[in-house]
């Protein structure tokens, strides 16, 4: 995701809450379906399957609040101009 938008924020100038709207939808979506798969796992009988869908799931969820709302956070704190050290120009 963050070498993605600082990729596209090069080429297009687009601010962060632009490339967000586009987005996190797809990111929502895709996040919902795979966690709808380990919530399935949590139905069954047996213990280590069962808790594995339970923290999979959670961890999925947990992950894509970290990734709309925690990350978006940092870059506008740091300067969404400065950008990772990776997305140095060579």
């Amino acid at each position: 995701m963050c070498r993605l938008y600082f990729k596209d924020q090069r080429r297009t100038r687009k601010g962060l809450a632009s490339w967000l709207r586009e987005t996190g939808g797809a990111m929502t979506l895709t996040t919902l379906t795979t966690g709808g798969a380990f919530a399935a796992l949590s139905l069954t009988t047996f213990t280590g399957i069962r808790e594995l869908g339970l923290i999979g799931g959670v961890g999925l969820v947990t992950c894509l609040l970290a990734s709309v709302h925690l990350i978006p956070l940092g870059w506008s704190l740091l300067g969404e101009q400065r950008g990772p050290p990776w997305t140095a120009v060579r």
